[in-house]
C-alpha cells in the first residue's frame, strides 16, 4: 500500500552529528503514524558524512529525504530549498539541535486542521549545560519522561505571551514571536508568501520572523500552544551572532520601512509590559491627530509625523508624511529609525498625542527627529504649533536640551 504523506518535517543541518542522532531517535517514538510523515533534511556542506547516521534511521522505519549542498551558510535559502522536497500538505520547520517531544507532529498536526489560516508554534526548553552529557539515544528510547524533567531554562517568549493575555492584546496577531524553530503551517499558506526571503544572507537570525510578518499580511493567525514542547541540545554558539543578527536586522527594516519593522527592532531593548502597551498603543491608533491640511499646504520640505489625515498637495514642495494608519503616506513608520539624510528637512511637526509613548521612546524619536529636521515643532491642535521645549517642558519639567544633557551623562556613567 503506498504511503499518504500528510506532513513534512523540514530541518537544516551542519556539522551537528551529536544533535541529528537524538533528533532522529525522537522521531522513532512520534504518536503520529510513521507512515504519513517525512523529514526532510538539507545538509549545508557538513564536513563529517551523516549518511551512516541516516541509512541507519531509513533501516529503523523513517522515511528521510537527505540532500546534501555546498555549504552557504543562508537559513533561509536552505529552509526555502526543504520546500521543494516536501510531499506533505502540512509542513514542520524544526532547527537541527531540538529534541521534540512524542506527540510533536500529532499535536501541530491537529492545530492545522482547525483552520486553514493557522500557524502553530510551539515552545522551547533550554536545557541547561550540565545536561548535554546525559542526552543518549537510549534515554531518549527507554526513559523520556528523563528528558523532560532535565533542568531547563523556559522560553524566553514566555513573559512577552503573559503581558499579552494581562493586557487582553490579541495573541494570534503576534508575528513578531513566530520564530522558525518550531513552527509549522499549510503549505498552501507558506506558497502564498513565497517563502523565506533568501537575502537575509548573514547566518543567524530574524529571518523567520520577517517571513512571519509576510504570513500575517496574508491573513495568518497564530497559535501558541505550550504543550509542543522541544528540548534544545547545549552547545556552543557563534562568536559573530550578535553581528548578523544586527546585518539582518538592518535588511529587514530597509526592506519594509514600516511601523512592524521599527517595533520589531525593540524587542530586546524594552521590558515585555512597556512594548505590549506600546502595541496597544500603536494598534489604537492613538498616537495619531488631525491635522487642518490649510493651514500647511504652502509648507516645503516639512516632515509631517504622526497624523491621521492627508491631502494631495501636502506631499508637494519636497514634504513627506508619516503615518501607522495612513497607506498614502509616505512611509508607514512611527519616527524611530528614519530612512532620510542628515537635516534633509526644514522643519518636522510632531503630532502632540505623542506624548502617549514612553519618555525613553519618546526622547528615542525625538532625537531622530532632530537629526533629519533642522526645526522640531509640536502639533498641540490641529493647526496651533509650539516649540520643542514648550512641549518637552510640559511632559518633564525640562528643556529638551537639559534632558538630552542629563541622558549624556546617564549613558557615559553606564
Amino acid at each position: 500500500m503506498k504511503k499518504k504523506i500528510d506532513v513534512s518535517v523540514l530541518m537544516i543541518y551542519f556539522n551537528q552529528e551529536y544533535e541529528i542522532n537524538l533528533i532522529l531517535e525522537a522521531f522513532l517514538l512520534q504518536t503520529f503514524s510513521r507512515n504519513n510523515f517525512e523529514i526532510i533534511i538539507i545538509d549545508d556542506g557538513t564536513e563529517v558524512s551523516i549518511e551512516d547516521t541516516i541509512n541507519k534511521y531509513i533501516e529503523k522505519g523513517l522515511n528521510i529525504i537527505y540532500h546534501k549542498i555546498s555549504h552557504i551558510g543562508n537559513r533561509a535559502y536552505n529552509r526555502h530549498l526543504a520546500t521543494t522536497f516536501a510531499k506533505g500538505e502540512y509542513i514542520i520547520f524544526l532547527d537541527s539541535d531540538l529534541i521534540p517531544c512524542k506527540n510533536f507532529i500529532e499535536k501541530h498536526y491537529n492545530n492545522l486542521k482547525k483552520n486553514p489560516k493557522i500557524v502553530s508554534i510551539g515552545y522551547r526548553k533550554l536545557l541547561l549545560n550540565l545536561c548535554k552529557n546525559l542526552l543518549t539515544t537510549d534515554i531518549i528510547q527507554d526513559n523520556f519522561l528523563f528528558i523532560e524533567n532535565l533542568p531547563s531554562k523556559l522560553d524566553e517568549r514566555i513573559p512577552f505571551i503573559y503581558a499579552h493575555k494581562k493586557m487582553n492584546l490579541d495573541l494570534t496577531k503576534a508575528w513578531y514571536m513566530a520564530y522558525s524553530h518550531n513552527i509549522a503551517l499549510r503549505r498552501s499558506l507558506y506558497d502564498k508568501t513565497e517563502g523565506f526571503d533568501e537575502n537575509f544572507q548573514f547566518g543567524w537570525g530574524v529571518e523567520d520572523v520577517e517571513f512571519a510578518l509576510r504570513l500575517f499580511k496574508v491573513g495568518a493567525r497564530f497559535y501558541y500552544d505550550e504543550t509542543i514542547t522541544i528540548y534544545h541540545i547545549p552547545h556552543n554558539s557563534d562568536s559573530n551572532i550578535q553581528s548578523m543578527y544586527q546585518t539582518n536586522l538592518n535588511y529587514f527594516y530597509n526592506k519594509h520601512k514600516s511601523c512592524e519593522a521599527e517595533l520589531f527592532q525593540l524587542h530586546h531593548l524594552m521590558n515585555p509590559i512597556n512594548l505590549c502597551k506600546l502595541y496597544c498603543t500603536i494598534n489604537s491608533n492613538s498616537h495619531l491627530q488631525n491635522l487642518d491640511v490649510k493651514e500647511y499646504v504652502n509648507y516645503e520640505k516639512t516632515l509631517f509625523v504622526g497624523f491621521r489625515n492627508f491631502s494631495e498637495k501636502l506631499k508637494q514642495n519636497g514634504n513627506n508624511i508619516l503615518s501607522t494608519q495612513l497607506s498614502e503616506a509616505s512611509y508607514r513608520l512611527i519616527g524611530i529609525f528614519l530612512p532620510y539624510e542628515d537635516k534633509q528637512f526644514n522643519q518636522v511637526i510632531l503630532s502632540q498625542n505623542y506624548n502617549l509613548f514612553q519618555i525613553e521612546l519618546l526622547y528615542k524619536i525625538i532625537t531622530e527627529l532632530i537629526r533629519v529636521g533642522t526645526e522640531v515643532k509640536i502639533c498641540k491642535d490641529s493647526k496651533i504649533l509650539i516649540t520643542l521645549d514648550e512641549f518637552w517642558k510640559q511632559k518633564t519639567s525640562f528643556t529638551f536640551k537639559d534632558w538630552y544633557e542629563i541622558f549624556q551623562k546617564i549613558e557615559q556613567r553606564q
